[in-house]
């Protein structure tokens, strides 16, 4: 009886931890992101977010074997980059950037790339951020 017994509980933990092990993974990984801006067809975009609210930037990744993304500017005063993150979606790769909005004002996040045979960086899209600002009707 005594073995009936812990067998049960032996199986009964694994079979409520497992689901856990499999089903853990968010595109925001752990962050509470406020909205997430996604280019597209567009090169230029705008958000506004409040101070301490995290946001994303999400684009298709340039053409294969023609352009590598090299990164993204901004500027640290306002915005830290949390996350960087590939994925498919669809078979179509992407490339998702986290923020989070540090202190009161406007600024750019440049996605750039580059050539894949080497050459001069550019920008491949750019969004418009508004940290804080009103936010109010009235205000």
């Amino acid at each position: 009886m005594f073995m009936k017994v812990c067998r049960f509980i032996i199986l009964a933990t694994f079979i409520l931890t497992l689901p856990g092990c499999f089903g853990g993974y968010s595109d925001d990984v752990g962050l509470e992101v406020a909205d997430v801006v996604f280019l597209d067809d567009d090169y230029e975009a705008e958000i506004a977010v409040e101070k301490g609210e995290a946001f994303g930037v999400d684009v298709p990744y340039p053409v294969d074997g023609v352009y590598v993304l090299t990164g993204a500017s901004f500027d640290p005063a306002l915005f830290r980059m949390e996350r960087y993150l590939e994925y498919e979606d669809g078979g179509e790769p992407r490339v998702r950037y986290l923020f989070t909005g540090l202190a009161d004002g406007a600024g750019d996040v440049n996605v750039k790339m580059r050539p894949a045979a080497g050459g001069p960086e550019d920008v491949y899209r750019t969004v418009r951020v508004l940290v804080g600002g009103s936010s109010g009707i009235l205000f």
